[in-house]
């Protein structure tokens, strides 16, 4: 992946394709001014109008095959042998003290199936070289989903109940 990934430690590709840890830093940039609540995997924030946002994460700490094998010999097909752990995280979040009604919820979110321009490119072959219509394809591509809920909160208590993939943010 170093022609076609390259950027090193950047939230850019050399091509200028979004990475994962691009998006990271938009989602956080999109929070409140006031912290709400925080647990383990979770920071939820407010403008104070009754407008919640929440940024999750399953962020996997890789292991010492990751810095043993700096060469990739591992290979990428096999990346999750690189961390401690690839198992997804089940949140369970509580918000107390909303106003009863109807909440209307935008979701965006990164992972391997949506927004990985890794992902996608191992999903293309790995090739070593593309040509303009193949980095436009990865540019649409890596980008997160986005979905839309709609939650009625009642007794001021709104629950939900997230699933993160490995190294998913949203």
């Amino acid at each position: 992946s170093q022609g076609v990934l390259d950027g090193s430690g950047g939230v850019l590709t050399r091509d200028g394709i979004h990475k994962p840890s691009y998006y990271a830093f938009s989602f956080m940039g999109r929070l409140g001014n006031r912290l709400v609540k925080q647990q383990e995997n979770c920071l939820i924030t407010s403008d104070g109008y009754q407008n919640y946002y929440i940024v999750c994460h399953n962020s996997k700490k890789l292991n010492f095959w990751y810095y043993m094998n700096a060469d990739e010999s591992i290979g990428l097909r096999h990346k999750e042998q690189l961390y401690e752990n690839y198992e997804p995280v089940l949140l369970d979040i509580t918000l107390d003290y909303m106003k009863n009604g109807s909440y209307r919820s935008h979701t965006r979110l990164v992972n391997e199936e949506n927004g990985s321009v890794l992902d996608e490119w191992q999903r293309m072959g790995q090739p070593e070289e593309l040509n303009r219509e193949e980095l436009d394809y990865l540019k649409r591509m890596s980008v997160p989903r986005v979905f839309v809920e709609f939650y009625n909160v009642a007794d001021h208590r709104l629950t939900l109940y997230i699933r993160l993939e490995p190294n998913e943010i949203r």
